[in-house]
């Protein structure tokens, strides 16, 4: 069975011409295996990253933490993404600086961190609270679709 490594060299040398196509032949030896490449390189990344980083790449990789890329989104639910919301995810999915240097709209004194950690987090507007109304609403919505009386 191929791990990622194998996958991610095969699907590169398909999206490259045989001259810049990686060759690697993998040895029997157990301390030489694709597995244990990949081991020593994910704990390698790990021990020479930020702590922010770390708990960034550790929830990126754990099982099933890309489920959220394949859900079919619910614009009537409102459990969907705009185009920059879907970028700025996608840019922290990927370890991407995505805050450009900014300050936060709501807190002009705090600056954005590369990660975006602040968007996320700010108490006072942003994420926190957008998030907080699209619960809210399926939450009315349901109610509603069971004809519970609901004020919002």
């Amino acid at each position: 069975e191929d791990n990622h490594l194998v996958q991610a060299i095969r699907m590169y040398n398909s999206q490259v011409s045989t001259s810049n196509a990686i060759t690697v032949e993998f040895t029997d030896h157990p301390e030489a295996s694709p597995a244990k490449i990949e081991e020593y390189c994910f704990l390698s990344l790990l021990d020479t990253s930020s702590l922010a980083n770390k708990v960034r790449i550790l929830s990126v990789s754990a099982p099933h933490a890309a489920a959220w890329l394949s859900v079919i989104p619910s614009i009537g639910l409102g459990l969907h993404l705009e185009p920059n919301e879907f970028h700025t995810v996608l840019g922290w999915w990927l370890g991407l600086n995505t805050s450009n240097g900014t300050t936060c709209s709501f807190c002009p004194d705090i600056a954005l961190d590369s990660l975006g950690h602040h968007a996320v987090t700010c108490r006072h507007g942003g994420d926190v609270i957008i998030c907080h109304n699209h619960l809210h609403n399926v939450a009315a919505n349901l109610c509603r679709h069971v004809h519970l009386s609901v004020r919002v």
